[in-house]
């Protein structure tokens, strides 16, 4: 069974965005994120709903995939073609495996080998550790 990520128009106002909290309002596009139901005996495909914008900021590459299959009208297309353009620029420029340098963004991150915090903006190396 595959899983297909879905966009539609919202049927009722009840669903909330899962990555806003904001409601959907009836007839608003909306990205449905397939998952398995596991509470189903059955193990049949739920959806985890979230506004278009909100989904492509997120989820670009699923949003964008939808998006080709999605056969109605979309408003604002030329907007979520931008947002998915950029999210999709941001992804790419991010490193792909261990290990690779970049930039504290915080000063939570403490060094494995010292102990000591890690100053935000400073560089740090990132490297896969094994855990026994």
């Amino acid at each position: 069974m595959e899983l297909e990520d879905i966009i539609e128009p919202a049927k009722s106002g009840r669903a909330r965005c899962k990555t806003t909290g904001d409601k959907i309002p009836k007839g608003e596009l909306r990205f449905g994120e397939a998952f398995v139901n596991t509470f189903s005996s059955s193990g049949s495909i739920g959806y985890r709903w979230h506004k278009l914008e909100a989904a492509a900021k997120r989820f670009p590459k699923k949003v964008k995939k939808a998006l080709e299959a999605y056969e109605g009208e979309v408003p604002e297309r030329e907007k979520l073609e931008g947002i998915l353009a950029e999210a999709l620029e941001k992804e790419a420029s991010k490193p792909g495996g261990y290990p690779y340098a970049d930039h504290a963004p915080t000063g939570r991150a403490t060094c494995i080998v010292t102990g000591e915090k890690i100053p935000k903006g400073s560089v740090r190396v990132a490297v896969e550790r094994e855990i026994d």
